[in-house]
């Protein structure tokens, strides 16, 4: 009796022996495998810093061209502007996602994080206008509504409401404080 509990007992330490032998195996490897990483890690952290250079590049070329020809020109009409409004937003949006992808990659390689103040900049004059550019985005639906009524479909009622529409989110817009309006 005594024996075959000496030789369970041998037993089980020779498997603990073997689990604490295939757990040194798998540290062994682990670290292996960092070391073998560090060169992947290298070149990986070396294309990220490159697609953040090459980022700063168009975000400062988006920015310029935005400052001179975006839709808060003294050259543009209201017409104009609300397309390149749509279209600055798009080109903006793109320009986020590929920002928070850096960003993502710049965490994952412990860089430094990039601010981006040139997009932060666009962003919050975007933002600014788009309050006019919405207020004009529905006179011009409800024009646009109205021109293919006929005269005998007309609403008194709503050719009031639509009197009072713009104006009311122009007064509120101009009730506003913004003194912080971005330069």
């Amino acid at each position: 009796m005594e024996n075959d509990k000496d030789k369970d007992l041998i037993e089980t330490m020779l498997e603990i022996k073997k689990i604490y032998k295939r757990w040194n195996d798998i540290v062994d490897k682990t670290y292996q495998k960092q070391e073998d990483m560090k060169e992947d890690n290298k070149i990986f952290s070396n294309q990220t810093m490159e697609k953040d250079a090459e980022f700063r590049k168009k975000i400062e070329e988006f920015h310029k061209e935005f400052m001179k020809k975006g839709p808060h020109s003294r050259e543009v009409t209201i017409e104009q502007g609300l397309e390149l409004f749509e279209m600055y937003s798009i080109k903006l949006s793109q320009m986020k996602e590929i920002k928070e992808q850096i960003i993502k990659d710049q965490k994952l390689f412990d860089l430094n994080i990039s601010k981006y103040d040139l997009l932060s900049e666009v962003e919050e004059k975007i933002s600014f206008i788009s309050k006019i550019y919405d207020i004009f985005k529905t006179y011009k639906t409800k024009m646009d509504e109205l021109k293919t009524k006929l005269w005998k479909e007309l609403n008194t009622k709503e050719l009031k409401d639509l009197s009072e529409i713009v104006p009311k989110m122009v007064k509120k817009l101009r009730n506003k404080n913004y003194e912080n309006e971005p330069q």
